[in-house]
């Protein structure tokens, strides 16, 4: 058995036994009653039975959410790999201009006409109503005529607009930092991108008045938004594991609705984002969203190595509330197997070439580089391996393409090799799996 106890028990030590009890902890606290939520995650709408309770205009007077600032605001050439490899991705980013960022979205006059020009008009669209908070079925020509009639009747809000296959993908290019940095780009096979896990791109369209409930990016993805038009209020709680743990409860209650979360945590900061602004919110961050004015807004998820385990900390938690199979990362644990295979694998592969070759050789091919790892890298693959460990038999999706005995049992030595990794040496402004897909290439 490729996950026998004894096994990893020497490859992780007493953290087997640690990692043991918090698995069966979560598989208790799965038991609980079914959460019942008000947001959209990924391209289907959680839609829950109860309406809000609570008035967001107080929320969005209250002094006590102006206490606290988790932003930061750079300017877009500073945010680059070498940045996230020295000082990680931990905190909310604001960028007031898209300059320096690589990111190219259409000009402010394109609208929600354009949109439906460019997805076409029999696209359908999830759509949430705010004030019933139940979730239907609409064409985008349908949505076009509500959004530009001037007298609406309902709130309704679209936030799960995934246009990576439609010619509108064509007018947005994703910010640099990004796709470096995404997964999907250099870890997920490219012979198998019919199974890829479409959430780089959305199109989200809301109208005055919509609001979203707080809530976590699936599988702790990180995000990133550009808006075109409009003003959105952001309310932000960060991920400690005090916050997560509260977000837990609050959302495994039926009567969460009658809750802001918010006023539950200590700290919450709530800030406003005009047209132009980018933001950037780092892996695990708790939020919810208020639309002021009627807004046209870009944006996409993705994993990233700097945040391994943070990102397996909200896997834990999605299991915790028992949140829908379809509502959670596309293939989470299928990818977390090729991250940990090019991490791993790839890195053996060299090793054994290396051996093979003439010590003399200075052929190309033959020479062994040796390719440092940040700390957060190191810590993440470790927590990768543990995660599926724990994984029942029947969700560890093991790839076909992936031999688990052989790659698990690299992975001890890969752990030796890397664990003296000097940081400075890592942080080359290059990521590691961006190195790996030009050598393998």
């Amino acid at each position: 058995n490729i996950f026998d106890c004894n096994f990893v028990c020497v490859v992780f030590g007493h953290r087997c036994t640690k990692m043991a009890s918090s698995s069966s902890e979560t598989d208790n606290k799965s038991q609980s009653s079914t959460p019942y939520s008000s947001y959209s995650l990924r391209n289907k709408t959680y839609a829950g039975r109860n309406k809000f309770y609570f008035r967001v205009q107080d929320k969005l007077d209250a002094l006590r959410y102006t206490r606290f600032n988790f932003l930061r605001t750079m300017e877009g050439k500073d945010f680059t790999i070498a940045y996230v490899q020295n000082h990680g991705f931990t905190s909310p980013i604001l960028f007031e201009n898209t300059d320096g960022l690589g990111l190219c979205v259409p000009s402010e006059e394109f609208s929600v006409n354009d949109v439906c020009l460019h997805v076409g008009p029999n696209r359908i669209l999830d759509v949430i109503d705010v004030t019933k908070q139940v979730n239907f079925n609409m064409t985008m020509d349908e949505w076009t005529k509500y959004y530009t009639d001037e007298k609406k009747d309902k709130i309704l809000n679209v936030i799960s607009l995934e246009f990576s296959n439609t010619n509108l993908a064509d007018k947005i290019q994703i910010p640099t930092v990004v796709e470096e940095l995404d997964w999907a780009n250099y870890a997920w096979p490219g012979h198998l991108k019919e199974g890829y896990p479409f959430v780089q791109r959305y199109c989200f369209m809301s109208v005055e008045g919509c609001y979203t409930d707080f809530h976590i990016n699936v599988g702790g993805a990180s995000a990133w938004y550009y808006i075109l038009k409009g003003i959105k209020v952001f309310w932000f709680i960060s991920p400690t594991e005090e916050n997560i743990i509260i977000y837990q409860n609050w959302a495994l209650t039926e009567k969460k609705s009658r809750k802001f979360l918010g006023d539950i945590i200590k700290e919450c900061s709530r800030v406003s984002f005009m047209a132009g602004d980018t933001v950037f919110i780092p892996a695990g961050w708790i939020y919810a969203v208020y639309t002021r004015m009627d807004s046209l807004m870009f944006g996409g998820k993705f994993l990233h190595s700097f945040s391994i385990q943070k990102q397996i900390r909200i896997a834990y938690a999605e299991e915790s509330i028992r949140l829908p199979r379809e509502l959670r990362y596309p293939r989470f644990a299928e990818m977390l197997w090729y991250v940990l295979e090019h991490y791993v694998e790839h890195d053996s592969i060299k090793i054994c070439l290396a051996v093979d070759a003439p010590r003399t050789s200075t052929q190309p091919g033959y020479t062994l580089e040796h390719l440092h790892i940040t700390k957060p890298e190191y810590g993440g693959i470790i927590a990768i391996v543990q995660y599926l460990f724990f994984l029942p038999h029947r969700e560890r999706n093991i790839p076909p393409s992936i031999d688990a005995i052989q790659l698990v049992s690299n992975f001890a030595e890969w752990r030796e090799r890397h664990l003296d990794d000097i940081p400075e040496r890592a942080a080359d402004g290059i990521s590691f799996l961006k190195k790996l897909h030009q050598k393998i290439k």
